[in-house]
């Protein structure tokens, strides 16, 4: 298979990719709704789990975070010795701008490259 060909192979693969996951995307948003709507019957009938004949659903409630003071939170981690609580990922955006201005890394940070194909359709 000579360059061009691979090429074209590569916009097709990508365009079938790209209609499957439209098709996950409306399955997935399908799913959430069905889902939704049987919380509410199992919190309108009082029931946290119901079987049928395909399986069995509970009803499970958790606490998830939301963080909106980034600062406190970080401050009171450290304050705790909680430093567990915080993600340990760089934001790439914000590293790339911070060198770019810079022309340094930030205490404890590593880079390095990767090589990426930029890909158009006409």
């Amino acid at each position: 298979m000579n360059m061009g060909e691979k090429i074209d192979q590569l916009f097709d693969l990508r365009a079938r990719k790209k209609e499957l996951q439209t098709k996950l995307k409306d399955l997935n948003k399908e799913i959430q709704s069905l889902e939704y709507e049987i919380i509410e019957n199992m919190e309108d009938t009082g029931l946290d789990k119901v079987s049928t004949d395909s399986g069995t659903v509970s009803m499970k409630v958790e606490l998830y975070p939301s963080v909106d003071d980034q600062e406190a939170f970080i401050e009171w981690c450290y304050e705790n010795g909680r430093p567990d609580m915080i993600q340990k990922r760089v934001s790439s955006r914000a590293f790339r701008e911070y060198f770019e201005e810079t022309g340094e890394f930030p205490e404890g940070v590593k880079a390095y490259d990767r090589k990426k194909l930029n890909i158009r359709r006409k």
